[in-house]
């Protein structure tokens, strides 16, 4: 299944390089809010002109891990200055000041925001949970920490089908709410003076409610049907409190040493389920497969 270039724009942002191989040392702009050269909309084409092999204008996920390999091999050619392999805060740090400074979204040290979202400044309360070190701002190891958990946060928020990854659906349901959140931002800082509200028409008096009709008591043998899922349903009948007996005559046919006559007394009445409980019913309240056969 096709999955979103999200990941991928923000890989790319956060190393500060082109998803598409370059020979040329200078950087490619980078993206920014917008559109135009720079920006995400181009960036998408360049990975997908330069990844997408099969030629159906989205990334694979064997594409991605492609794109994503490309991307660290360059990074690590431009960078890795100790050559062990792998990029140290100081690399990292160097290669954002060849950089601009820029900082990819849920960078080191960048601004809160995860995937594909809006970054934000780091606020008082992030660096006092995350910064560990306290200097300030997020080394490699706070930021994959509050990463995670922004990660946690939107999968418990937006992984509407709890199966532990969001869909392009659920990503584009998280990224219309940070763009509402933006946007409300934005409005409130720029919102100066307030209109005074107009006072309120004073509203008559409402008519006291008429007292609510009791509800009779269920009479034994009385049925209830209700809906346990969209389009299954569950019949019931009232069994009142009383007294019965309980077991069989020791003369019935068939009697057995375990069924011995006692009476037993029903404190409260219960409803019971008309008939057994069916297959649909049970996968309904257990998303269980009851079959073996």
């Amino acid at each position: 299944m096709k999955t979103t270039l999200s990941f991928l724009l923000a890989l790319a942002g956060l190393l500060s390089i082109s998803p598409a191989v370059q020979a040329q040392d200078a950087p490619p702009p980078r993206p920014g809010p917008g559109g135009g050269e720079g920006g995400r909309g181009e960036w998408r084409e360049r990975m997908i002109k330069e990844f997408d092999k099969d030629g159906d204008g989205k990334l694979s996920e064997e594409e991605q891990q492609a794109a994503r390999a490309s991307a660290e091999k360059r990074m690590l050619e431009r960078f890795d200055a100790d050559k062990d392999g792998k990029i140290s805060d100081e690399e990292r740090a160097k290669a954002r000041e060849a950089m601009g400074g820029g900082r990819g979204p849920g960078g080191p040290g960048g601004g809160e925001g995860g995937e594909g979202g809006p970054r934000r400044p780091l606020s008082a309360e992030v660096l006092k949970k995350y910064d560990k070190d306290a200097d300030g701002k997020l080394n490699e190891e706070e930021s994959k920490a509050l990463r995670e958990d922004r990660q946690k946060e939107a999968l418990a928020k937006y992984d509407a089908d709890k199966d532990g990854k969001l869909s392009e659906d659920e990503r584009g349901k998280m990224r219309d709410d940070w763009q509402k959140e933006r946007q409300a931002a934005r409005a409130a800082e720029g919102k100066k003076v307030e209109t005074p509200k107009a006072p309120e028409t004073p509203k008559a008096p409402e008519a006291p409610a008429a007292p609510a009709t009791p509800t009779p008591a269920p009479k034994a043998g009385d049925r209830m049907e209700i809906e346990i899922a969209p389009g299954i349903k569950m019949a019931f009948r009232w069994c009142p409190s009383g007294k019965f007996m309980m077991g069989s005559p020791a003369t019935e046919a068939g009697h057995m040493d375990n069924e011995t006559q006692h009476q037993v007394t029903l404190s409260n009445g219960f409803w019971l389920a008309e008939t057994e409980v069916t297959q649909a019913q049970w996968r309904a309240v257990t998303s269980e497969e009851p079959t073996n056969f």
